[in-house]
């Protein structure tokens, strides 16, 4: 996601990535999937896809101790 380019080859970058993941930090694995994904869709605006796209989304659940 990173690496995603605009048409005027300015990289998506990890500081904009980490941004939109605090902002949207309440969303669900699943939306927060769509999300990054229309955010990425945006930022390249029709721009060619020069590299391969990955993004994993995980949730972390605390497990209690029960002692």
């Amino acid at each position: 996601m990173t690496e995603a380019m605009d048409l005027t080859d300015q990289l998506f970058g990890k500081g904009r990535m980490v941004a939109f993941l605090q902002e949207h930090a309440n969303m669900c694995p699943r939306k927060l999937d769509d999300a990054m994904r229309e955010e990425v869709a945006t930022w390249t605006n029709g721009a060619e896809q020069s590299d391969d796209i990955t993004m994993l989304t995980l949730e972390y659940k605390h497990a209690s101790r029960s002692e």
